[in-house]
């Protein structure tokens, strides 16, 4: 990943990396938030699905 960076930094001028930095963070955050989206539904629902419902006594 690093080796990736350097030669994106080479390749790219200083405003079209700063550009771009900022797009790959928001990128990145948004997939990184999704994901952990869908771990908690998934746990979630696993989760209620497994135990029986509380409301019957």
């Amino acid at each position: 990943m690093r080796e990736v960076l350097l030669l994106v930094k080479l390749l790219l001028s200083k405003s079209e990396l700063i550009f771009l930095r900022k797009h790959l963070m928001f990128i990145l955050y948004n997939l990184k938030t999704e994901f952990f989206l869908d771990i908690i539904l998934i746990n979630y629902t696993s989760r209620n699905s497994n135990k029986p419902s509380q409301n019957t006594i």
